[in-house]
């Protein structure tokens, strides 16, 4: 049985090289080593379920699902798992495309396979939505969006729905509005050396932010101006230690992670809307710390097969749930796009026996059921969709333009 060391998500320090003067093979070690992130992996996963459970907790208003679930609902701003995609966003971007800065064609490589590796499901996704709200309007609570909307929703081009909000036809895709926006923005300066896109495209993130504040910008700057769009370059900074060999010691991010998790318990008391500054420095600060706890090592991460003979039950049941996390992040865009199309079909389902509005011990147990099903089956579609959907379909797309080797990387 393949699994995962348990000294993975924190591995000690050391300091080897990872670059060759061929920029080509720079490019094929950046893609097989970011498999490798076995920290990153896991932590990608664990983002998209604490973003299943904010749904979960949504279906679930006062009083309904007992104390369980306003215990659940106040453990954590579960919605911050949106911030760890960002900041991760930007660590992988940089990290990844690393030898594509101020090479040939570099922001046409780079745009080429985001393209491959985000539009396909996504267009699908909303395409399926659009066919549940024709076929069955009672079940989806949304109405026909107008032929703007729709295509700028398939162009990832944030305007006002007919609700008045900045959100797409299939509104998950409010976060892919942003990632778009920032995959633009950094092929743009991907002319420069690195350090400098890097420093370019912070300091223009930031003066994006710094006008949006000072003054009333029209749509879509209004949309991209928003303060979380800083933690695409707080990603890109942790990337850039990375490549430069930056590593902290296991004790120090051992701290990183347990401070960005006691912060995203403690935080959780405190109202905050779901953008802005406060919210900013309430979810975005915890998933920085995290993606630096995970990420800043330079050693080297090995797959292990556990032999129950040779190691203690616990550890072996540790690697193995080690091995799940690195498949649920492999996983997490799946899970992330399709998880509302689960909950959706359990929302009926459990509407129609009447166990939404159980009470007392009822209640708890109806929460506990509908939220151990939501991780359970909107992960297991999700792994499916990467397996035989998203992986394949990126594979085709990116191959028109990737060399055999870059390929097998991918």
């Amino acid at each position: 049985m393949v699994s995962i060391s348990v000294g993975a998500l924190f591995p000690r320090a050391t300091t080897q090289p990872v670059e060759s003067g061929n920029p080509d093979l720079n490019d094929l070690k950046a893609l097989r080593e970011l498999k490798k992130l076995i920290g990153i992996q896991i932590l990608r996963g664990l983002a998209a379920l604490m973003v299943v459970t904010q749904h979960v907790v949504m279906d679930f208003p006062p009083p309904n699902g007992g104390y369980l679930a306003d215990a659940v609902s106040q453990f954590m701003k579960w919605g911050a798992g949106v911030d760890i995609f960002f900041v991760i966003s930007g660590f992988i971007m940089v990290y990844s495309s690393r030898s594509l800065f101020a090479a040939p064609d570099g922001y046409k490589t780079f745009l080429r396979r985001r393209i491959a590796r985000i539009v396909p499901l996504y267009w699908l996704a909303t395409t399926a939505f659009l066919v549940l709200l024709l076929v069955m309007p009672s079940a989806i609570n949304s109405g026909m969006p107008t032929l703007p909307h729709l295509v700028s929703s398939y162009l990832f081009w944030p305007i006002s729905g007919a609700d008045g909000t900045l959100q797409p036809v299939y509104k998950l895709g409010w976060t892919l509005n942003y990632e778009f926006f920032f995959y633009v923005l950094l092929a743009l300066f991907m002319f420069l050396p690195l350090r400098k896109a890097v420093l370019a495209v912070s300091t223009t993130l930031i003066g994006i932010v710094a006008l949006d504040s000072a003054m009333a910008l029209p749509n879509p700057l209004l949309s991209w101006g928003q303060p979380l769009v800083l933690e695409f370059g707080a990603g890109m900074i942790i990337g850039l230690a990375k490549i430069e060999r930056i590593s902290l010691s296991r004790r120090w991010r051992v701290i990183c992670f347990c401070a960005g998790l006691s912060l995203l318990y403690l935080n959780a008391a405190i109202p905050a809307p779901a953008f802005g500054f406060m919210a900013l420095g309430l979810y975005g600060i915890p998933a920085f710390l995290l993606v630096i706890s995970v990420s800043l090592s330079d050693e080297p991460h090995k797959l292990e097969v556990a032999t129950p003979v040779s190691k203690s039950i616990g550890r072996v049941i540790a690697e193995n749930l080690g091995a799940v996390g690195f498949l649920l992040g492999d996983a997490s865009y799946s899970i992330y796009l399709l998880h509302p199309f689960i909950l959706r079909g359990m929302h009926i389902v459990f509407g129609k026996f009447a166990i939404l509005q159980a009470q007392d011990t009822a209640s708890n147990i109806a929460f506990a059921s509908y939220w151990f099903l939501s991780l359970v089956i909107s992960s297991l579609i999700g792994i499916i969709s990467y397996r035989w959907l998203e992986a394949p379909v990126t594979r085709f797309l990116v191959g028109f333009g990737e060399s055999p080797q870059k390929l097998a990387a991918v």
